[in-house]
């Protein structure tokens, strides 16, 4: 990602580094803890990667620099604010070795500012202002900016150009995707307070006060992750939303090991070791041979058929929590379709359809193929934006 702005900030005359030593003073006066090994450690590193990749250097920065995952917000926003060229004066700073004005540093609240400021309109005329000599009189204020994510959030995947698509990968690539913790019966030794008490531990370590238990042990729940498995629709009625659909597989499969992914239209694919070793360029460029059926006919009970007798048991689908991605239109026999949606949903823990066109506010269930699943499915939920996506990924946070 290449920006501008940004990268006529890391070009000014051999400055680069005398800026990242006041990016970091600008990081502790928002109580961003740095130390001088951490920069240190920055500046060898920044020679191992290309600088003029702006998400390279942000990962880089972030890595050495952010010790508090619960400070990332006001760190996302220092960076963007720093090195787009919000703050004018700053990178004129450099070899004077004053600390940036207070009341720029007023300025900045992360709670009333947009989340994500990384696509920003830049004002020119700041920009400008920004490679100017830096003086006393020059505005510091920040100017009013929106921010396209919010817009893109709720846009439909299958209105989506080059340019969204381009962003909303990059928002799937940060979210941390489908993470399911399933309670197990194994109890594992706790620092803190619990309901379960450590007896054998407790009375070990108390043999030296005379029998009185002074220092107790507790145990707690073991919880590990829940297996998860993900059937998407790539036929023609879903081509729309089948690149989106494609990067959202490539993010889950790289997020996790413990998930399987498929892909159907006539028949079943299995994509998890493909996307695992291949990007999702790599896998578009092979895609007719790799899956010969895409933007093809739908047989949806068929293909179900073939993961219930071929692959279940191989992926472990029991006690998995099984997504299927489906618009429900089928060319093949529904009786069929319901027999195997039927077996599957008594062997997965869960069975979760989404239907990216349940978005629509007139939609209803009138396919016959989501007719003929509704019984066997737990529940169904729509995908066609990424606010959808942040649903589906919030209720299977919370499942058990």
């Amino acid at each position: 990602m290449h920006d501008k702005a940004y990268l006529s900030k890391i070009n000014q005359g051999g400055q680069f580094l005398q800026n990242l030593l006041h990016f970091t003073r600008l990081l502790r006066e928002l109580d961003i803890a740095v130390s001088g090994n951490q920069t240190l450690g920055l500046t060898e590193a920044i020679h191992l990667i290309d600088i003029s990749t702006k998400e390279d250097f942000y990962n880089t920065s972030r890595s050495f620099l952010l010790n508090d995952i619960s400070k990332r917000e006001k760190f996302d926003l220092a960076f963007d604010l720093f090195w787009s060229g919000y703050i004018t004066g700053y990178l004129e700073f450099a070899g004077s070795g004053q600390t940036p004005p207070r009341e720029v540093l007023d300025n900045i609240n992360p709670d009333a500012l947009p989340e994500k400021i990384s696509g920003v309109l830049l004002d020119s005329t700041l920009v400008e202002a920004g490679d100017q000599q830096f003086s006393e009189k020059s505005d510091l204020q920040i100017r009013p900016f929106y921010s396209p994510h919010d817009i893109l959030q709720q846009k439909d995947f299958g209105l989506y150009d080059a340019e969204d698509l381009r962003q909303a990968k990059m928002l799937i690539k940060k979210a941390g995707l489908f993470r399911i913790q399933k309670r197990t019966r194994r109890k594992i030794q706790s620092v803190k307070k619990s309901k379960f008490l450590d007896f054998q531990r407790t009375l070990r370590n108390n043999l030296n006060t005379c029998g009185e238990l002074i220092d107790l042990d507790w145990y707690q729940t073991k919880y590990k992750s829940r297996p998860v498995i993900v059937l998407c629709d790539i036929s023609g009625s879903m081509e729309q939303y089948s690149l989106v659909f494609l990067h959202l597989l490539y993010a889950l499969v790289q997020d996790t090991t413990r998930i399987e992914t498929f892909v159907f239209a006539t028949r079943l694919t299995r994509m998890t070791m493909l996307l695992r070793n291949n990007s999702p360029h790599q896998v578009l460029e092979n895609l007719s041979a790799q899956v010969p059926d895409w933007s093809g006919g739908t047989r949806i009970g068929a293909s179900l058929r073939t993961f219930n007798y071929c692959w279940s048991r191989r992926v472990r689908c029991p006690g998995s929590i099984v997504l299927i991605i489906s618009d429900g239109w089928d060319r093949g026999d529904t009786n069929l379709l319901r027999k195997e949606v039927s077996r599957l949903s008594r062997t997965a823990h869960r069975l979760y359809w989404l239907n990216p066109l349940a978005a629509g506010e007139e939609y209803q269930p009138l396919v016959k193929g989501i007719q003929a699943v509704s019984p066997y499915v737990d529940v169904t939920l729509p995908l066609a934006t990424l606010i959808n996506l942040e649903s589906v990924v919030n209720k299977l946070a919370n499942l058990n």
